[in-house]
């Protein structure tokens, strides 16, 4: 995959790093190396180390599109240019290099993407990171497998060296491609870095949904010591059950034994088929992602989790359900209380009668905030909680373009997460966050105390924000109601 940046490229930087050169292109104050490779080889083997390039656009050929990674810099953040045609220093054709930058290496922030382990992508408009960039920082964002390439267990798996294979294979598996595939990235991270400015000493894991139950595994997983320094998790989101209820199903339709020989040798299409079939087996829940999850094998390394109060009430069913359990006409609410009871029951969720939009707060509850709360309650010494909420705004999704100062960018996308006029009404609020994740990236506690005995939690009203101002509340005890109805989630103390 060529980068779609060099069609419109005119200023370009190469840099050296162990691969062979890699080029970047201007984009407006900041740097872009977009589709480096971290790692190679078959869609369902372990990651291999990447190979090097045949030119300085990578060779996407010998990885899969998913083991790739981009970079957003400062344009003097690259210590060792080779080649420029607009840095003052190395004109293109020129014998003349660039001095290396004098400024100390940078921060790094490490970015796993969402999607329900199904979708999503590296290089979406808000996951270019340019303002991290703009303020200083060496920006990765990552693509890793998923679906049935990343998180279906086979009964042939391979396993790197170092992974422990001593866990009883009859149990549920801890190993998965998908989050083996951040293992690599990190550690490439590690060894290539400092080419572009980052100091590999200095690494916040960042992620949102999936991508922030991915990063909470990775913190799970011993390979990972010294490669990651401080994480922020938004709204994390595992599957609700794990792998053996799931395993006939997957069987079925895949239409073969459940493993990589098997499954090498259908098409993509065919997997593609084969997933969507599956996956409608599991429409109130994650179809794959990684189980069971334990948060007393996380690292201690300062931490910054929250989620949003009303994470799924927009959902379309929901808000059906829940628009119908206040009508007026009694056989109307009698049927949605009917299908509401069916979806606690198929959620494994508590439902809140009392409130405006049980359903929908149901299955935030289920699916994001009980995990969320297990590991705040796990990590209570060295997490900052946090919670946005609003009349208006408060869904998943909607602290992405907060957190990236990107209100802006996409803003038919940001109108559908945030609602009408959200870059004039969440612009002081994004401005806040932003700010706070930013500092705690460079090695600054947030402002507000520790989770701690004390249960505290930041709170980031959504509609005061729309009136200018920031709150600087700080509740006891926010989640109280998630610890009450998922009791065994969390460690008694």
């Amino acid at each position: 995959m060529i980068p779609y940046s060099i069609l419109e490229a005119n200023n370009y930087v190469d840099v050296a790093i162990k691969q062979g050169r890699k080029r970047g292109f201007l984009r407006g104050s900041v740097l872009r190396f977009e589709s480096i490779p971290y790692a190679s080889g078959e869609r369902f083997a372990p990651p291999s180390p990447a190979v090097p390039f045949k030119s300085f656009f990578g060779d996407p050929s010998t990885t899969t599109h998913r083991q790739s990674l981009s970079i957003t810099c400062p344009v003097d953040a690259p210590p060792s240019i080779i080649e420029s045609d607009f840095h003052p220093k190395a004109k293109s054709g020129s014998d003349s290099t660039p001095t290396a930058s004098t400024k100390p290496a940078a921060p790094v922030i490490v970015f796993i993407h969402g999607g329900r382990y199904e979708e999503g992508f590296a290089d979406e408009l808000w996951y270019q990171g340019v303002r991290f960039a703009e303020e200083g920082f060496v920006y990765v964002s990552l693509n890793y497998r998923y679906r049935l390439e990343g998180f279906l267990p086979l009964l042939d798996e391979e396993h790197p060296a170092d992974v422990d294979t001593s866990a009883d294979p009859n149990t549920e598996p801890e190993y998965f491609r998908g989050a083996e595939d951040i293992v690599a990235a990190l550690r490439w991270v590690r060894d290539n870095i400092a080419a572009f400015g980052g100091d590999p000493e200095q690494v916040t894991l960042m992620g949102q949904s999936a991508g922030g139950a991915l990063t909470a595994w990775t913190l799970c997983n011993p390979r990972t010591e010294g490669l990651v320094h401080r994480a922020v998790i938004l709204s994390p989101g595992f599957p609700r059950e794990g792998w053996p209820s799931r395993e006939h199903v997957a069987r079925a339709v895949l239409g073969g034994p459940l493993t990589s020989e098997h499954l090498s040798s259908l098409s993509p299409e065919q997997l593609q088929r084969a997933y969507r079939r599956y996956a409608r087996f599991y429409g109130s829940d994650c179809a794959v992602g990684p189980y069971p999850f334990r948060p007393s094998e996380m690292r201690d390394v300062p931490l910054l989790i929250g989620t949003l109060r009303e994470e799924f009430t927009k959902m379309p069913f929901a808000r059906a359900i829940d628009k119908r359990l206040s009508s007026k006409n009694p056989l109307v609410r009698q049927a949605a209380k009917a299908l509401g009871r069916y979806a606690e029951w198929k959620l494994g969720a508590r439902m809140r009668w009392a409130s405006p939009r049980p359903v929908g707060m149901a299955i935030g509850d289920s699916a994001i905030k009980r995990w969320a709360v297990a590991i705040m309650e796990e990590k209570r010494d060295t997490s900052w909680a946090y919670e946005f909420h609003g009349s208006q705004s408060a869904w998943h999704c909607a602290d992405l373009p907060l957190v990236f100062d990107a209100l802006t960018v996409a803003p038919k996308t940001v109108k559908y997460f945030c609602g009408e006029s959200a870059a004039e009404r969440l612009q002081p609020l994004a401005t806040e966050f932003h700010g706070i994740v930013a500092r705690f990236a460079r090695g600054e506690d947030p402002q507000w105390p520790r989770y701690g005995s004390r249960r505290l939690v930041r709170r980031f009203d959504m509609d005061a924000s729309a009136r200018g101002e920031v709150t600087r509340e700080v509740a006891e005890d926010a989640y109280q109601q998630i610890r009450e109805d998922y009791p065994d989630l969390y460690p008694s103390r």
